[in-house]
């Protein structure tokens, strides 16, 4: 591991500009004042993705849209009580933690629109609210299970090449797994488009037909296309399963996860809101058709699931209440 580790951070070293990174944390104070380079530069030799979530985001990603949006929501957060609680997703080297972040963030920032006194708690749940004279406890959970290694590769060759394209299986369980095993797929994945002499072979021959695959990772599979004179031979496959069966399992899987954490049975009523961006491909599936299958955990009080990107803000139309063990829920002031 420790010679994919080396190549790893090679390769991060190619790819991400610090010099960008500079320019865009002076741009955007609140982003700048959440990850100073001092931290971003922490995280330049740790596996598996030998930069932090951040770094590889600002050091690389074209535009400004999607961090004056991140800048705004930051700078909101940092208002409300108790943010300094909530270091540990700052200093994350996890890719993930990102889309948990931001989700937090757009939550603190609807919650502020329609409540009082939001606060981060640090302990226990995300965040408190009051409520029409009822306070509340939110839980977040941007439900991401294995998405997030999979967007990371699918981020890395976006900027290796714009002939690079990805193609795996929609609404089917992903076979990646966390942990160790998580450097070795990195490696299958990335290491052929680090041979220049492969890659330039590769291109020649998407010069006559493509897809030409390179590189395979779990359920993931990297291909190159041809110039528009090149001939398109569809010899990948691309299944696809039943996508309300697989975000009902999704959903499932998110309640269960949160039901036994962070202390929500002490902390009534609360509030589980779950974001299925990353599962939810293409926000295909409405998330008020995906049903909960099983009873409510005794610790929670209420489940709302939401489909968003950074690109937008949270409101009481996109966020469904599916259930609710108290007919009198506070939360359904602010779901729909």
């Amino acid at each position: 591991m420790e010679v994919m580790s080396l190549a790893q951070q090679r390769l991060a070293n190619s790819l991400i500009s610090w010099k960008l990174i500079s320019a865009r944390l002076r741009e955007f104070p609140a982003i700048g004042k959440a990850f100073p380079e001092r931290l971003l530069h922490e995280f330049d030799d740790k596996p598996p993705f030998c930069a932090h979530y951040m770094a590889w985001r600002l050091g690389t990603w074209k535009g400004k849209a999607h961090f004056e949006r991140l800048n705004a929501l930051l700078e909101h957060a940092a208002n409300l009580p108790g943010w300094s609680s909530e270091r540990s997703l700052l200093r994350s080297a996890e890719y993930g933690d990102y889309w948990s972040l931001v989700w937090q963030l757009q939550v603190a920032e609807y919650l502020s629109s329609v409540g009082s006194d939001v606060l981060w708690l640090g302990a226990g749940p995300d965040l408190q609210v009051n409520v029409q004279d009822s306070r509340v406890f939110v839980e977040c959970l941007c439900y991401r299970k294995y998405y997030a290694l999979e967007l990371f590769l699918e981020d890395v060759t976006q900027v290796l090449g714009a002939d690079i394209r990805a193609e795996r299986s929609s609404f089917l369980p992903l076979l990646l797994r966390d942990g160790k095993a998580r450097e070795p797929l990195i490696s299958r994945a990335l290491e052929p488009f680090l041979d220049t002499s492969l890659m330039a072979a590769k291109r020649e021959e998407a010069r006559l037909h493509w897809p030409v695959e390179v590189s395979s990772a779990g359920p993931i599979s990297f291909y190159l296309e041809g110039p528009s004179d090149s001939e398109y031979v569809p010899s990948l496959a691309n299944a696809h399963g039943d996508v309300v069966r697989f975000m009902t399992e999704v959903l499932a899987d998110a309640v269960k996860k949160k039901g036994s954490a962070n202390d929500l049975q002490s902390h009534r009523p609360n509030l589980l809101a779950i974001n299925l961006l990353l599962a939810n491909e293409t926000s295909i599936v409405d998330p008020a058709n995906v049903p909960l299958t099983d009873p409510l955990p005794n610790s929670l009080d209420g489940v709302a699931v939401v489909t968003l990107g950074i690109d937008a803000a949270l409101s009481r139309p996109r966020l469904r209440l599916l259930r609710s063990r108290m007919p009198d829920h506070p939360a359904k002031a602010f779901t729909s």
